[in-house]
């Protein structure tokens, strides 16, 4: 059904009833050639004058002539058919004759969405549309645009805004949102239990809420809202270019999600103002396994902002990414991930790693004039640590501290110090038995220890000997930085 203004209402009521009345005269005349019609005209023009008093008594009670407020509600296939004959929609519901919606203008404040559309399963396709709603309200008051239990629409070129609330997707699948703008007050889209939709070229304002919603694509989208942009249970979506901004939370929460893939994607969590000594997180993935992560950006913003942080997940891959916080990764009980070939920026700690397993920590570079320490790692072990540059600026920092960590392999990294005081410390701590910081072929190469090599086997001649009280040392160091 549509709902629009008091004139707009009677205007369609009184071309109906016209053509209505001049179909029972043109039968009249067939069915009785030689009779009088006048009678039959009569009737018809009082007929017509009942109709039109009764709707414009209702149009009274159920709106109010001067607001000249619009929304569509539509419910089934059938409904939806209707309406397009009703209003001229072209289009047959088809895959190559989708229904068209096009050049719209609705308007409504508070009350049900603006635009609505349930239990739908034919092609509809809607096209540089303007759909608002500014009611801040709850509970379906405030939203924009309503999908629910729909399959084949795409959006078009349209301006979507909702005080609550810009789009919601319920239940649905096969959706295409293309070149258009979605406004939320809280939420620019928020969405359940659907899959398989397509999100392209469009920016939303408000934060992302999705549930259970698996397979979608996301490519040249961005979020821009209030609070922590979220998926929780949603697996193997696609995202690419898309970018996750939020004010007060973090950029992107994955949560219970699963292979999941984002490429050349940007996150970033900020605090409201100067945040104090608080922090936000550009990226976050808790109780989430089996992800990729490559040529991203992540940025968490305030004092104690963190550009990634892996929380109880596993199996992920970080790859070819730049991260910017005061500590660039935190992993917590975080097994079996690939951190690899990433730039850490601003840095006060690179990677900070508790309670972690079988992780590869590989080809990473540490570039920070703050940085205190480079890797970090308490407790877990059997992790591999190769091929990274990880630097301390600071007389009492270290470039790698272990504690409590076991049974891991440190092996062709670059330890430097980078500041401009005199230590007398070594740039590495170790305070267990069992972790190999060499093999048969070398070790790591240390920014302190750089001669002897009477042999020039590229191998410095003397052990380097770790802090920490364990007699951890490095056999084999080297004498030039890894290539």
């Amino acid at each position: 059904m549509i709902y629009c203004s008091f004139l707009d209402r009677i205007r369609r009521t009184i071309i109906h009833a016209i053509d209505d009345m001049k179909n029972k005269i043109v039968m009249k005349r067939i069915r009785s050639p030689g009779k009088n019609i006048l009678t039959t005209k009569k009737a018809v023009l009082i007929s017509l004058a009942l109709v039109l008093m009764v709707v414009i008594a209702g149009l009274a009670i159920l709106y109010d002539p001067g607001t000249n407020e619009k929304r569509i509600e539509l419910d089934g296939d059938q409904d939806l058919l209707n309406m397009a004959e009703e209003s001229g929609w072209p289009g047959s519901g088809t895959t190559d004759d989708p229904i068209i919606i096009e050049g719209l203008d609705l308007n409504v404040s508070g009350g049900e969405p603006c635009f609505s559309l349930s239990n739908a399963h034919l092609h509809l396709l809607i096209r540089n549309c303007q759909i608002t709603n500014p009611s801040p309200n709850t509970d379906d008051q405030g939203v924009g645009m309503l999908l629910s239990d729909v399959t084949n629409v795409t959006v078009q070129g349209c301006v979507i805004r909702g005080g609550e609330v810009g789009l919601k997707v319920l239940s649905s699948k096969y959706v295409v949102i293309e070149g258009s703008a979605v406004h939320g007050g809280v939420h620019g889209l928020l969405m359940t239990g659907s899959s398989s939709s397509i999100f392209s070229n469009t920016m939303i304002t408000g934060a992302l809420n999705a549930s259970y919603c698996d397979h979608n694509q996301l490519s040249n989208v961005s979020f821009d809202g209030m609070g922590a942009n979220d998926l929780s249970n949603c697996d193997s979506n696609e995202f690419a270019g898309t970018t996750f901004n939020a004010t007060e939370g973090p950029g992107l929460r994955l949560i219970d999600s699963d292979d999941n893939h984002f490429d050349r994607c940007t996150f970033r969590g900020k605090p409201l103002g100067a945040g104090g000594s608080r922090g936000m997180i550009g990226l976050v993935l808790t109780h989430a396994h089996g992800s990729r992560v490559t040529n991203c950006s992540m940025a968490g913003g305030g004092y104690m902002g963190i550009g990634a942080s892996l929380i109880d997940s596993s199996s992920n891959e970080i790859d070819d990414c730049h991260l910017l916080g005061r500590t660039a990764f935190y992993l917590n009980g975080a097994d079996d991930n690939i951190i690899s070939e990433n730039l850490l920026e601003g840095s006060v700690v690179g990677i900070d790693m508790h309670d972690c397993s079988g992780c590869s920590i590989i080809n990473n570079s540490l570039d920070s004039e703050l940085s205190v320490t480079g890797l970090q790692m308490i407790g877990g072990g059997s992790n591999r640590i190769s091929d990274n540059i990880l630097s301390t600026h600071s007389v009492s920092g270290f470039a790698i501290y272990l504690n409590g960590s076991s049974s891991n392999t440190i092996l062709g990294n670059s330890f430097v110090y980078l500041g401009e005081g005199a230590r007398s410390m070594a740039l590495g701590v170790d305070d267990t038995v069992g972790n190999a910081w060499n093999d048969s072929i070398g070790g790591n190469h240390w920014g302190d220890l750089t001669t002897p090599d009477d042999d020039d086997d590229g191998i410095i001649d003397t052990p380097y000997y770790l802090e920490g009280g364990s007699g951890a040392a490095d056999y084999r160091p080297l004498a030039i930085l890894p290539s």
